[in-house]
């Protein structure tokens, strides 16, 4: 199995994202593309954190400790457990050239 950094705040995932756009002489917006083959902007992981929250959300360890980091290429999704159905059903693309349901329910996005 992949060793996964899930993010434990919204300032955790932040600073990633901050550090990759900066990498890219960037600034972080919601239009900060994070994989540009796919065009995956930061705006997409917030609103995806409006359904999982910011510590259901994770890179790869290795991604996660690479300073000089332009793009990923890999993405978790923690299972979501204990939904109630009279909750409002919220909703977000979800566009990868690959999508993996993993044992434990975790999803795998990948983008070549």
């Amino acid at each position: 199995m992949q060793n996964i950094h899930w993010f434990i705040s919204e300032e955790d995932c932040k600073q990633f994202f901050s550090r990759m756009a900066k990498n890219n002489c960037e600034e972080l917006t919601r239009n900060f593309v994070f994989e540009g083959n796919s065009s995956m902007k930061y705006g997409w992981v917030v609103d995806l954190s409006n359904i999982v929250g910011f510590e259901g959300l994770g890179v790869l360890q290795q991604d996660y400790e690479d300073e000089e980091i332009t793009f990923i290429e890999d993405f978790f999704i923690k299972p979501v457990r204990n939904v109630n159905p009279s909750d409002v059903i919220r909703s977000v693309e979800i566009h990868a050239d690959d999508i993996e349901m993993m044992p434990d329910g975790t999803i795998s996005l990948w983008w070549d």
